[in-house]
């Protein structure tokens, strides 16, 4: 009898079978390999802004006033020279982040745009998607740091040359850093760059710029 014998070789199955496999692999790779480029930029985006945080914080030490709100508007400047040796930008869009200075020198925001979107930063912020979370400025944004203000619109009363009302009890930063409880009628209140509803003024009395002056 004669014995048949399978030539060496791949079958038409075989063949699509081992392509398939490796289409998954390389769509896995790539799709790996995107969501660690998104971290690295992110990272970037966060230190960028902590580094402004900084800058602007010196700058506040200075001159009693944050910067104006052009000053991070041309990338890869001095304008915030010695405070920061280059203005910074986002890392890939190359655009500008966008910077929200408070009326009298209360306080401001800076936003970005993360692009790793499980970032579970991005839901702590309560920034996403939200109205007045950067609007003013262009996109919307889903991440950002702020200072005297919250990161978007409400709670708290930035002193303006029109009278705001305040409630009965409010809580301020005295000229130490330290939050205090007073009555919405105390004079002393006349002199807080801001004031706060919450008990711990939202942790923010280490700023220079959130403290009264009258006390």
């Amino acid at each position: 009898m004669f014995e048949i014998r399978r030539k060496n070789g791949f079958t038409m199955i075989e063949l699509l079978a081992v392509v398939a496999i490796v289409a998954v692999l390389v769509l896995a790779f790539m799709f790996l390999m995107r969501g660690q480029q998104a971290k690295a930029h992110d990272s970037r985006r966060k230190t960028d802004l902590e580094n402004i945080r900084i800058a602007f914080e010196d700058y506040f030490n200075d001159n009693e006033c944050y910067p104006p709100d052009t000053i991070l508007d041309v990338c890869g400047s001095d304008d915030l020279d010695p405070y920061l040796k280059k203005v910074p930008c986002d890392p890939l869009s190359k655009e500008p982040y966008a910077y929200e200075p408070v009326a009298n020198c209360g306080g401001y925001r800076v936003y970005a745009v993360l692009d790793y979107k499980e970032d579970p930063q991005i839901a702590r912020m309560e920034c996403d998607g939200v109205e007045g979370c950067g609007a003013a400025s262009g996109p919307q944004y889903n991440y950002g740091i702020s200072v005297g203000v919250p990161l978007y619109g409400g709670g708290v009363v930035i002193a303006s040359p029109s009278p705001t009302p305040i409630p009965e009890f409010v809580y301020a930063c005295d000229s130490t850093g330290v939050c205090n409880k007073f009555d919405g009628g105390n004079p002393v209140l006349n002199t807080c760059p801001i004031t706060f509803e919450e008990t711990d003024c939202q942790n923010s009395c280490a700023s220079l710029a959130n403290r009264c002056s009258g006390f």
